[in-house]
């Protein structure tokens, strides 16, 4: 088990306390059959005292001190069981004559014994029922503790579902119902606000969705129309500031969609074995590339959504193109390295990962979201994208956590 696990404290603090208060009324006990034996001898001596003085026993006196006379034929039976008793305690009087206690699982005995008399006393109360006040309040303890650990555990044990939930929460999935529990602790109080606060990002979300895809279809049809148009007009400057526009527009409105995509939280990755070759092409169909890319792969293979990453090696391939030459990937046992001759860049990576990041000339001709969606599918892919520059290379690596 977890230690650090709230369970794991709970059930120690009660196995702590279980133990404590079971050892405290096993001392008890063992006080109060002590304090009886030591009793008894101290009883002893007045009887014995009054025997002396009267010549007979007291039976007034054993009686007023709890004490009860056992018969003569039960006596014999009794002390020949005692005889072989491992343990107990025995007291002389000053004068002739002695007193022996008798502990056993129901009463306590007194044997007195002098040279003319020999008598066996017993408790009136049973051992059992002196100990009923301390017996009533062990197990009245005891059982205030067993109950406070069943309503703990009872009440603590809703966090395991509350954390599978935001786990699934993080992966995509979202509570079924809108209120956790009808309760009223703190913990329910916890996990209803977390429902609540998924069912309103799933609201803003699917209306987020909505919006998205509506803004796209009514700008994609313009836009389109727009690039039809500009090959109509004939003055050939004209034509070719129409068509820049028009292509930067349609642009725009790919790496929003695919940002849409990759972002959304409904997106489900479908993770298989693919080999490396297979996206690296896949990525040049995308961009519609007829030259070949230098490569220093063989059949390596790597687990991933092969759309989603075929998207990233896109993006990476075009980024290297566009800001550098010679590009070629290698892949190792780190990872997949896509290194280019260039300038390096002059801001840190998290810079260039944000999106819409603007203010350098490697996003000069882009809109900034080209890594940041590189990043995105490493991160859903549990992967790192990483950079540095040597000897000349700008080098983007995905490594695999």
């Amino acid at each position: 088990m977890n230690i650090h696990s709230i369970f794991f404290k709970l059930n120690t603090l009660f196995l702590l306390a279980l133990t404590t208060t079971v050892l405290a009324g096993w001392l008890t006990a063992m006080h109060i059959l002590k304090r009886d034996q030591t009793d008894l001898l101290l009883k002893s001596r007045l009887i014995l005292r009054e025997y002396r003085h009267q010549h007979h026993l007291p039976v007034s006196l054993i009686h007023e001190l709890g004490l009860v006379r056992v018969a003569p034929h039960r006596a014999d039976a009794l002390l020949q069981t005692f005889r072989h008793a491992p343990q107990h305690h025995r007291m002389r009087s000053l004068h002739a004559g002695g007193a022996h206690v008798f502990p056993t699982r129901n009463h306590m005995y007194l044997l007195l014994r002098t040279k003319r008399v020999k008598v066996l006393l017993r408790q009136r109360e049973s051992f059992w029922t002196q100990l009923g006040v301390p017996l009533s309040i062990f197990g009245g303890l005891l059982g205030f503790l067993l109950g406070i650990y069943w309503l703990l555990r009872r009440a603590l044990l809703p966090i395991r579902r509350l954390q599978r939930d935001i786990v699934r929460y993080g992966e995509g999935e979202y509570p079924e119902a809108e209120t956790f529990s009808p309760h009223r602790d703190e913990i329910a109080e916890v996990g209803n606000a977390f429902y609540a606060s998924a069912h309103q990002t799933q609201r803003l979300i699917q209306s987020r969705q909505l919006f998205v895809r509506n803004i796209f279809h009514e700008l994609n049809t313009p836009v389109t129309k727009g690039k039809i148009l500009a090959e109509l007009v004939e003055e050939p400057k004209t034509q070719s500031m129409l068509d820049s526009i028009f292509s930067r527009l349609a642009s725009l409105l790919r790496e929003l969609a695919q940002m849409e995509q990759i972002t959304s939280q409904d997106t489900a990755l479908q993770l298989k074995p693919v080999r490396i070759l297979d996206v690296i092409d896949q990525a040049r169909d995308l961009l519609y590339l007829d030259e070949p890319i230098p490569v220093e792969i063989t059949k390596e293979q790597v687990a991933a959504d092969f759309p989603t990453m075929s998207l990233a090696f896109k993006n990476l391939i075009d980024n290297g193109r566009k800001y550098g030459k010679n590009l070629r990937i290698v892949s190792d046992t780190d990872g997949i390295e896509f290194i280019s001759e260039g300038t390096p860049l002059t801001h840190p990576l998290s810079h260039y990962v944000e999106p819409f990041s603007s203010g350098d000339a490697h996003t000069a001709d882009g809109f900034g979201l080209g890594l940041y969606i590189v990043d995105q599918i490493a991160r859903k892919h549990r992967w790192l994208l990483q950079y540095r520059y040597e000897n000349g290379h700008n080098i983007f690596a995905l490594v695999c956590l």
